[in-house]
């Protein structure tokens, strides 16, 4: 998630502050004194600039800089990558740096072992890059659920190659990992849709190895009462900036969706080991063809086919879902034919927007949230324009 989102979610800045000082300890076993104003002669200065989404040293390199923003350099209208190319020239360079960021924060000069750290931020959780030791720890963000953190920790600790980078250390009491450093470029920044097409054939080979290896079969009925049991105990702790109007239209819409399943009792289901946020944003490509698949943070077991909705009909992006959905219904597309041996029906496309329905609800249990999810209040709205 970018900076310019969550500036408008959360607290940023209270969280980023919090979470730095833990990382610190974790890492260096010493106190950092960092704030976002001004309390220290010859203070270390962190920069934040939204629009490449990094937070970093105010002395850092360029060079160094440039393989972290390197994602937005591309852009398919050729005008705009150039304007693009122009914005980050210009932002990293150590002169113009200064007018282009939107933030400062302020480090005490005793805490200079921590200017070779950049960071960047995710929805639940702070990427902190050591580029002298060319590492980069993951730790969850203050007050935010460990859960998150765990999910990866688990699934990358299975002994099953998921295309992930190799752990190093990890802790899943404090909510971190430490991961060797990887340099590549998320495929939906390639102009060449070979490279993106040969990336995911590889990413969906590596996830059938792993649903092979964690497959189960379950009844439905039984799946579905789980289901139920955590949408009802996630409503319940939604913010109270949530209305009671909001929690009766998202059980509504979850009644609705349970209502379409037939024959309950009688059916059993595939439930894997699942990604969890499978877009292309998450599947990267190195200088070296390497491929990799990031962000497993949303690893849980689902249904059999819920990644392959999820990248297929582009659940990420909720607006224009329920005409993706109709046309998959219409028989206009199968997004499961070239990768799966096994047809989908209309109940496993109802079971994944059942899981996704929860999904979204976990998305949303946010300390201290600013503001109503936007992508929640669409993704409903899709689901109601649904015909099943």
């Amino acid at each position: 998630m970018k900076l310019e989102l969550l500036y408008r979610r959360e607290n940023f800045n209270a969280i980023f502050l919090k979470t730095f000082k833990h990382y610190a300890l974790i890492k260096f076993k010493s106190e950092a004194h960092i704030s976002n104003k001004r309390k220290y002669k010859d203070s270390n200065i962190f920069l934040l600039n939204k629009k490449i989404n990094i937070i970093y040293p105010s002395n850092v390199l360029p060079r160094d800089l440039r393989l972290l923003v390197k994602e937005f350099y591309y852009n398919k209208n050729p005008l705009k990558r150039l304007m693009q190319l122009i914005y980050i020239t210009l932002a990293i360079s150590k002169l113009f740096r200064w007018l282009f960021h939107d933030e400062r924060f302020y480090m005490a000069p005793e805490n200079c072992n921590l200017n070779q750290i950049c960071i960047i931020p995710g929805n639940h959780s702070l990427r902190f890059i050591d580029l002298k030791n060319n590492t980069c720890t993951v730790l969850i963000k203050s007050g935010f659920n460990k859960r998150f953190i765990n999910n990866e920790i688990g699934v990358r600790s299975l002994g099953i190659d998921i295309r992930a980078p190799e752990i190093i250390n990890f802790s899943i009491s404090e909510g971190w990992y430490e991961e060797k450093r990887i340099i590549a470029t998320p495929i939906n920044r390639f102009g060449s849709t070979k490279k993106q097409k040969d990336s995911i054939c590889l990413v969906f080979k590596t996830l059938k190895s792993l649903y092979e290896n964690s497959k189960s079969e379950v009844s439905l009925d039984c799946y579905l009462n789980e289901l139920q049991n955590k949408f009802a105990s996630l409503l319940s702790k939604l913010s109270p900036i949530y209305s009671n109007f909001d929690k009766k239209n998202i059980h509504e819409t979850f009644s609705q969706l349970i209502s379409k399943i037939e024959n309950k009792h009688a059916q059993k289901i595939s439930l894997v080991q699942s990604h969890g946020d499978l877009q292309a944003s998450n599947i990267l490509l190195g200088d070296g063809n390497e491929v990799y698949l990031i962000d497993w943070e949303y690893s849980d077991q689902r249904s059999i086919f819920y990644d392959n909705y999820v990248f297929f009909l582009n659940t990420r992006s909720p607006k224009n879902l329920s005409r993706r959905i109709q046309r998959f219904l219409n028989k206009k597309f199968n997004p499961d034919e070239f990768f799966f041996e096994k047809r989908t029906s209309k109940r496993d496309l109802v079971l994944f927007l059942l899981e996704e329905l929860i999904l979204r609800l976990e998305e949303v249990q946010i300390p201290e949230i600013l503001k109503k999810d936007q992508g929640m209040k669409i993704f409903l709205e899709e689901l109601n324009n649904i015909s099943l």
